[in-house]
């Protein structure tokens, strides 16, 4: 069995912006904020996510 590998991130968030996010993870049935992060990392990898500047394109054409 090979052994998985891990990357460890941190990030910098302002108190009161925290709190509302937390709410609404809560809210949206979400059971951490890590979940959260992997579940739209497998969406962006598999094209389910579209990038912020595609649609910026996609509007000005």
């Amino acid at each position: 069995m090979q052994k998985k590998e891990y990357a460890t991130t941190s990030l910098r968030i302002e108190k009161q912006l925290w709190k509302e996010f937390r709410k609404w993870l809560i809210e949206n049935d979400y059971k951490s904020f890590h979940q959260f992060v992997i579940e739209c990392m497998e969406k962006a990898l598999k094209g389910e996510l579209k990038p912020k500047h595609k649609k910026e394109k996609q509007k000005n054409a």
